[in-house]
């Protein structure tokens, strides 16, 4: 499962149909809630590939035995998952995802209220972006200074700490906040009926109002459009010529063969292929390829594109291991396809590229954005990728999630370790831009493009 699903579940999950009535106050004993503990715990120490990556063996089990000596009391299912959750940043492996029971987020997002706007974390700052309720007291451009007693900050740590994330990497954990910050907010603190936002207008004042939370369709009504447009885009390769300055854009959204199929009802190969015979027919002479946002997918989405854009024959990635038994040498080499040498494409592109970068590329779409870095080919404009350049984790050839018997929380810990290239050190970092430019606060209210304004800029100055 890569996050672009988790993102759809969080949001999309009233398509799931109910198996059991939910009750959100019921709470589990300590017992049911220490087995559910020790499921989690055997799940990642014979499933996860990375878990002992970035921390020792031994301060991974001091973290899970401090946990469960600790629960010494009843819990529901969301306070036991804010609980474990804790875990997941101090593993730091990026497809470790733990998530609700699909029956919960249904219940929540049918009845549930919500914080009634989009929040931006910018500039160690939670700014309104978008406003979704009809109250008008807090504007777009505020500042978020408090919500219900608490600091903005400790919100946005509390929710960082429990994301995913390779290793040191903070773009990738901010871009899912970003994202869906309403929803891992509920799940840490809860849906009140009322937020008492305390925040700095645009002018500088200090106020403090009291808000209606809103359900998410009360929201939708008031927008009178969808709480997350980006996800609506209808294609997921999309090529333009822009004949003035002679370069192509190239835009592709996702490697993910499912998304393909049920979302942008395109077929990847065929895309792919006819926008490089219209790149030649054109004549482009600067590409700019904008792979931001991307969250991943099938390795050979991956090495298909790369196949169009590299020099020399590749490999996407270098090995794999895979998690042989919970023991001492606990990894042993494994067997992927994207491991195989891939030659060029005879119609491959080897003209001038830009590549644009986020912290939403991620998993696959970091191993791609690696590749190209390694082979010097392109210029990388943006932020850092989410996904880390040199070792990540990932599921090749079947999904791993197993439910917690008692609270039926989900946890999808993958048991291969990707190697992308031992010559790139891993410093727990994704790939870092050539250029780094990131939007104000102005620019995202404004939908102002910066990353491609400045493309467009070095284009028009021949750089």
């Amino acid at each position: 499962m890569n996050l672009l699903f988790v993102g759809l579940f969080l949001i999309y999950s009233n398509s799931f149909s109910q198996k059991k009535p939910y009750n959100p106050s019921i709470k589990y004993t300590s017992e049911q809630l220490k087995e559910d503990f020790q499921v989690f715990r055997y799940k990642l120490e014979n499933n996860l590939a990375n878990l002992y990556l970035y921390n020792t063996e031994q301060r991974i089990d001091f973290v899970f035995d401090s946990l469960y000596q600790n629960i010494n009391q009843p819990m529901t299912d969301m306070e036991f998952y804010a609980y474990i959750s804790q875990t997941i940043s101090i593993i730091k492996d990026g497809h470790n995802f733990l998530y609700p029971d699909p029956v919960v987020t249904h219940y929540f997002n049918q009845r549930s209220k919500f914080i009634p706007y989009h929040l931006t974390w910018i500039n160690d700052k939670l700014m309104v972006d978008k406003q979704c309720t009809p109250d008008s007291s807090v504007i777009i451009g505020s500042e978020i200074l408090e919500i219900n007693g608490l600091d903005s900050k400790y919100i946005f740590n509390e929710l960082l700490r429990r994301q995913v994330r390779d290793g040191y990497n903070e773009t990738y954990p901010i871009w899912i906040l970003n994202h869906y910050f309403r929803e891992y907010y509920s799940y840490i603190f809860g849906h009140p009926e009322t937020f008492n936002i305390k925040y700095k207008t645009t002018t500088g004042e200090i106020k403090t109002v009291v808000v209606d939370g809103l359900t998410k369709e009360n929201m939708v009504c008031y927008l009178g459009s969808s709480l997350y447009p980006d996800l609506k885009k209808e294609k997921g390769v999309e090529y333009q010529f822009d004949e003035s300055i002679k370069t192509g854009f190239l835009k592709v959204k996702s490697f993910d063969r499912s998304m393909y199929r049920k979302k942008f009802h395109q077929q990847y190969q065929s895309e792919i292929r006819k926008a490089f015979y219209e790149i030649k027919r054109d004549n482009v002479e600067t590409l700019v390829l904008d792979l931001r946002n991307n969250q991943g997918g099938n390795f050979e989405y991956g090495q298909f594109l790369l196949s169009f854009l590299l020099r020399e024959p590749f490999h996407l990635i270098e090995q794999t291991k895979a998690v042989k038994g919970y023991n001492q040498n606990r990894l042993k080499k494994g067997i992927c396809y994207g491991t195989k040498l891939t030659k060029i494409k005879r119609n491959a592109y080897h003209g001038k590229l830009y590549v644009l970068i986020n912290g939403g590329c991620f998993s696959n779409c970091g191993i791609v954005v690696s590749d190209l870095s390694f082979y010097n080919r392109g210029i990388l404009i943006g932020e850092e990728t989410g996904g880390n350049k040199a070792i990540l984790s990932g599921n090749v050839g079947f999904e791993s999630v197993t439910v917690l018997p008692n609270t039926s929380i989900h946890c999808d810990p993958v048991n291969h370790q990707i190697q992308v290239n031992s010559k790139i050190e891993n410093n727990g970092h994704g790939t870092l831009p050539n250029y780094l430019i990131t939007p104000t606060l102005t620019d995202i209210i404004n939908k102002n493009d910066v990353v491609k304004n400045f493309v467009y800029k070095m284009i028009l100055e021949g750089n």
